[in-house]
């Protein structure tokens, strides 16, 4: 429809979006033919069903513009005037290719609505910007002949005789105009050629009709009221005779029907006079004037009456094909001959340039050509695409080269490409833009190649790299850059091949990487390192392949891995060590670069775990050891069918269970925790992951569900809370991410929501409050940030900020027009000091940002300007000490250290009082060690467990003290109770595959309760107390997922409230009240968000 949308508006007549994601959830679709869906039920007249399949097309998706052309038209055709006018707007503000068609359309409704004035307004508009869109120009004059205005005559004749000759509506227009006026003749001439034209039209049998009443006498025309200046009066006379209709008038066409007998005599009497210049005289009757000379009356009339079911028109038709053949290749080289010329302004003066058409008969070029043969082009040159948009324009020399400045655009009219020529080969500046105006590239050019620099930018303008060329190749240095400007690589070329070091860096300028080229390829030692400057990885490259020895590295310099390579193969031995120097597993690979033997893997504590047996690269058995090295289980292949069960070392617990097909694993494999618990379940098809797949939580509980295809995710993606509700849900395509992702709270209210293609954010980011409100809208256009919007709880917009490029003063402000956020941002990232504060004004929180990493110092502040924490980030994940404060930002409540972005080694936790509460240590964020409890006064351990790599294997529930017997735990499942140096009760919970489950008492040493909360699948869910040491209650909140979800009430050791606050998954939203020691209320802030005004 839009792609023929001219058709359209020859047979007719001629900002708001979809709805919101949130209230309607889409993931992924196939716009382009849902768009073909609705083109063909618009074809079909059916324009609701049209309007409601293309609404199934989101502002996000890439063919968007597209389905709102088509939606246009659709509510226009269905009489929706003011929707198609919205639906136009909305596709304007897109700056597209498709432009001129919404102001056609605009133009169009804006008439049917009897708003002919504006329709005229949009039109001018529009032929100002696409002079060569001869639809609008039609409809234009449309337009003008409604409001009776006399210039709507010479614009029917503008299309027909400087655009296009083909339009036959125009044709149709100019018959009724000579119709109105009395002239029969022109009336004749323009329907005879509209229904050359268009012979199966809508107005056709009309047009038949009407020519034959007026040649039979049957009905007049009215008065002619121009006769002084008419020069056809002679021939109405011979007409109004009915001489064609005597049966003594000797017909050359088969047909007996007055309308070609009339025709017949009309084209025999027509003459032409130089002397009138009326478009009538000019235009048409030379055109019919050389038909008849031509003899092709007989194609002609059967042409004209084509479009109606006539037996004998038909069959003549399909007996005379070559005629009829012949006659369209005249009349079309004729009537294109008067259009082939066209005056053209250039630096300010007129220039006669040659005209070229699509078969859409819209303009292609303009232009001369210097031979006749038209091979040669010369001067200046204008190419267009079909929507009459410029696509390139230039000079050619004399002998048909490019020379000068040539400019290159977009289908949306936006430059594209400058380039200077010389004789036909590219010479001097060059750059090449985004679609959104960005530079993509710029260079120097000569003599068709690149010289000096290249420049190459992302689009948001930010230098990526530098290369150096010389004579068309790449000679020098070459460097890339991160969005901050620091150096992210750099490499030396020689003719094009990179030759000498190369060193890659981080967004900080410490090494990463480095290593050798020699005639393109890496020769010689390679290095990688991590952050911290050690070695990562070493070894020899020849010709960018492994060779020797290679080792990796563990970030405290321990020895990782150790193999052998030859021609980028492993070949011999390969082993892997823990960090502490342990040995985990060792295998051969043979000449062929595959696994061959015994594949040795080993426990923790360096003790034989399996066997793995292989031949040539494929899995053979596997033999399973217990901790005295004995022999304890095997699986062998048989008839090429490997039916494995895995243990843990163990010996007893299940690991992985699936089969291996002549040495690939091959459908549902299942992978289990020590507790026995399935962790995740996989198909296989020849050895990569193909069809559905599951995770589940330690409890076994699922925790998503999706597809493989052939190794890929592929399909729908589902997330779950431990509690059962979606987490998250989308759809990937070829391990992308594509379409809407929906995120949600544990509650279950939509989080936020996220598109995508082919896995990067595209479009408009929404995000919600756990109230259920929108927060915020992040636009982005092409990838890069563009605005962002924030909103109220009632949904009204308070704070925008629009960057171009995604590059300036980040600004936001708060309700109350105080500042919210401040930072610097660079191509969409952050970059230096960030800084966010409370609607008081007060700082809530700084950090400074790398290429949109946090980097460095961080420090959070509560409302009162109060320490909340404190630490340090290194490229976006948390490093060395951080300290988090109870309210008073004076006492710690917990402390701990951050190695790569996880807990590791000693963490503490402590009481309001400053005491400490409890300790874990951690490696690589897990549990690994001694986790201790402690009385009240921080010095009594009242309960310490035993984890190793977070699986807890026994604790110490200090009945009989320090020395008391560790008491063993099974599969993570026990009943867990402390104790008193009294003997009292300390403390008691019960773990079920080791999540914490039910009650959570801990006790005071008189015996009296502490606190007390309820766990359910590890979280913590329903009310939780805290006691003073007399039993009264000091704090009684709610949780729900593990966050502060209802009321928080805190009490005076006296009884009374001391504050009552309310809580949406961990944020004040409501009022908070505060009261003194008797009572008295004393404030209160309404909060929202967590923000309060």
């Amino acid at each position: 429809m839009f792609n023929n949308f001219f058709l359209f508006l020859l047979c007719l007549l001629f900002w708001q979006s979809l709805s919101s994601v949130a209230q309607e959830k889409k993931f992924i679709i196939n716009s382009a033919e849902i768009i073909k869906e609705g083109v063909t039920l618009f074809d079909e007249g059916k324009y609701k069903e049209a309007i409601e399949k293309l609404k199934e097309v989101d502002r996000n998706d890439s063919n968007y513009v597209w389905a709102l052309a088509e939606l246009s038209l659709s509510y226009i055709a269905d009489s929706q005037f003011v929707q198609g006018i919205k639906i136009a707007d909305e596709g304007l503000s897109y700056n597209s290719k498709s432009e001129n068609h919404f102001l056609r359309s605009k133009g169009v409704a804006l008439d049917k609505m009897g708003k002919t004035d504006e329709a005229i307004k949009v039109d001018e508009y529009a032929l100002k910007k696409y002079p060569w869109d001869f639809l609008t120009r039609y409809n234009c004059a449309l337009a003008y002949e409604k409001k009776n205005l006399p210039k709507s005559m010479a614009m029917y004749k503008d299309v027909i005789q400087n655009y296009n000759p083909f339009h036959p509506l125009s044709h149709y227009r100019l018959s009724s105009i000579a119709s109105e006026e009395g002239k029969l003749v022109p009336y004749m001439l323009a329907s005879y050629m509209y229904l050359i034209l268009k012979p199966g039209g809508s107005n056709a049998l009309d047009v038949i009709t009407k020519v034959e009443k007026l040649v039979k006498g049957e009905i007049n025309l009215p008065e002619n009221k121009d006769k002084a200046n008419y020069s056809f009066a002679d021939l109405e006379t011979i007409i109004e005779s009915k001489a064609a209709l005597s049966s003594k008038y000797k017909h050359k066409v088969k047909l007996n029907y007055p309308f070609v007998s009339q025709t017949q005599l009309f084209l025999e009497k027509l003459e032409y006079k130089a002397s009138d210049t009326s478009i009538w005289m000019q235009q048409y009757v030379p055109f019919f004037v050389e038909l008849n000379k031509k003899n092709y009356l007989e194609p002609f009339v059967y042409t004209m009456l084509s479009g109606l079911n006539i037996p004998d028109v038909q069959n003549w038709l399909k007996k005379n094909q070559t005629k009829k053949e012949e006659f369209f290749s005249w009349a079309s080289n004729y009537l294109s001959k008067d259009i082939t010329k066209k005056k053209v302004s250039i630096d300010g003066k007129g220039q006669m340039l040659n005209a070229w058409y699509y078969e859409t008969r819209f303009i292609h070029s303009l232009g001369n050509y210097k031979d006749a043969q038209n091979t040669i082009r010369t001067g200046h040159w204008i190419f267009y695409y079909p929507n009459t948009v410029v696509s390139a324009e230039g000079n050619y020399d004399n002998n048909g080269k490019k020379t000068g400045e040539w400019k290159y655009y977009y289908d949306n009219g936006d430059l594209k490409e400058v380039e200077s020529y010389n004789a036909g080969k590219s010479d001097g500046p060059y750059k090449f833009y985004y679609p959104n105006g960005a530079i993509k590239y710029s260079c120097t050019m000569a003599n068709g190649s690149i010289q000096g620099e290249l420049k190459y930018f992302n689009n948001a303008e930010v230098l990526e790299t530098s290369n150096i060329f010389r004579e068309d190749k790449l000679n020098g240095s070459s460097k890339s850059f991160y969005n901050s400007g620091s150096i992210k690589s750099e490499v030396n070329f020689i003719n094009g091949l990179k030759e000498g070091k190369a060193k890659d860096f981080n967004n900080i300028g410490s090494l990463v990487k480095e290593g050798e080229y020699k005639n393109g390829k890496y020769n010689g030692t390679y290095k990688s390192y991590y952050n911290n400057g050690k070695v990562a990885s070493e070894g020899l490259l020849k010709d960018d392949k492994e060779e020797g020895v290679w080792n990796h590295y563990y970030d405290n310099g321990k020895q990782g891995e150790v193999s052998n390579f030859k021609d980028g193969k492993n070949i011999g031995s390969w082993k892997k060590y823990s960090e502490t120097g342990q040995l985990l597993e060792e295998c051969n690979y043979n000449e062929k670069g595959k696994l061959n033997g015994e594949h040795k893997v080993y426990d923790t504590d360096s003790k034989l775990h399996y066997i793995l047996d292989y031949k040539d690269g494929k899995l053979k058995g596997v033999r399973y050891f217990d901790k005295s090295g004995k022999f304890i289980s095997e699986n062998k292949e048989k008839g090429g069918v490997l039916k494995l069960k895995s243990l843990f070392p163990d010996g007893i617990n299940l690991m992985s269970e699936g089969t291996y097909k002549n040495g690939l694993r091959e459908g549902v494999w299942q992978f289990y925790e020590l507790t026995g618990i399935a962790t995740s379940e996989v198909n296989y098809k020849a050895g990569v992951k193909h069809g559905s797949a599951k995770t589940f939580y330690i409890n076994g509980k699922k925790e998503s569900e999706f597809n493989y295809k052939d190794g890929s995710l592929d399909g729908f993606y589902q997330g779950f809370y431990s509690n059962g509700n979606t987490s998250i849900e989308g759809y990937y395509v070829n391990d992308n991410k594509e379409g809407y992702w929906y995120r949600y709270y544990p509650n279950g209210k939509l989080s936020n929501v996220n598109y995508y293609i082919k896995g990067e954010e595209y479009g408009v980011y929404e995000d919600y409050s756990a109230a259920g409100y929108k927060r915020l809208i992040t636009v982005l256009k092409d990838g890069v940030f563009a605005e962002e919007t924030l909103f109220d709880s009632t949904g009204k917009a308070y704070s925008t900020c629009t960057l171009k490029y995604g590059t300036g003063d980040f600004t936001h402000k708060h309700l109350n027009n105080k500042p919210y956020v401040k930072v610097k941002m660079q191509g969409g990232l952050y970059q230096g000091d960030y800084q966010k504060f409370y609607p008081n004004g007060k700082l809530k929180e700084k950090y400074n940002y790398i290429d949109g990493l946090k980097h460095g110092p961080s420090e959070g502040f509560t409302e009162e300007g109060k320490s909340e924490f404190k630490g340090n980030y290194f490229l976006g994940k948390r490093t060395g000490i951080w300290k988090f404060y109870y309210s008073d930002g004076k006492t710690i409540s917990s402390i701990g250290k951050y190695t790569d972005g996880a807990r590791d080694s000693l963490w503490v936790w402590f009481n309001e009082d400053g005491t400490k509460n409890s300790e874990f240590t951690y490696k690589d964020n897990n549990l690994n060690g001694p986790n201790v409890y402690y009385a009240p006064d921080g010095k009594e351990v009242i309960l310490l467990r035993n984890f190793e790599n977070d699986v807890l294997v026994s604790y110490n529930n200090m009945k009989n003290g320090a020395n008391s017997d560790l008491i063993p735990v099974a599969n993570e499942t026990a009943q867990i109770t402390g104790y008193y140096s009294n003997g009292n009760k300390a403390m008691e919970f019960a773990l079920d595959k080791s999540m914490r489950e039910g009650k959570f008492i801990v006790y005071f040493p008189s015996g009296k309760k502490w606190y007390e909360k309820n766990y359910k699948s590890g979280d913590t869910q329903g009310p939780r107390i805290v006691y003073y040491p007399d039993g009264k209650i000091k704090e009684k909140a709610d949780y729900f997922a593990d966050e502060l979800n209802g009321v928080r009430i805190t009490y005076y050791p006296n009884g009374n409230i001391k504050c009552s606050e309310n809580f949406i998954l961990g944020v004040l939203h409501g009022v908070s009240r505060f009261y003194d020691v008797n009572g008295k209320l004393v404030k209160e802030k309404k909060y929202v968000d967590g923000w309060t005004y």
